[in-house]
């Protein structure tokens, strides 16, 4: 999955869209969890979050506030107590330690968590 906000519409839109970091980063974390099982944690009008096997999550939020959900971890997947960096190059790290984490979306932004 490809997610911008960039305004890619009108002339010559994607021309050398393959060029910009934020796109590469996008590909490559849909490179290293290709493959895997995807399940959708949270969702909403204004987000969505899921995760890609153990390997990965991705949060979108298309509104102009940021988004806030708290989801259960228990029977989940995904590692515990393991870091899981956003791919997109933000510094947000995730790590998983108790029975519910709380994810925090900015407004109109991706997040990307990989291992």
């Amino acid at each position: 999955m490809i997610y911008t906000d960039n305004n890619e519409s009108g002339d010559n839109r994607w021309v050398n869209a393959y060029v910009r970091d934020d796109l590469r980063r996008m590909i490559g974390f849909h490179t290293g969890v290709q493959g895997t099982d995807m399940q959708v944690l949270s969702s909403s009008a204004r987000h969505i979050l899921f995760r890609r096997g153990s390997l990965g999550i991705v949060g979108i939020n298309k509104c102009g506030n940021p988004v806030t959900t708290t989801v259960g971890m228990h029977n989940s997947t995904l590692c515990w107590n393991a870091d899981d960096v956003d791919a997109l190059g933000s510094g947000n790290v995730v790590r998983i330690s108790s029975g519910s984490y709380t994810f925090t979306l900015p407004a109109r932004a991706a997040r990307m968590w990989r291992r």
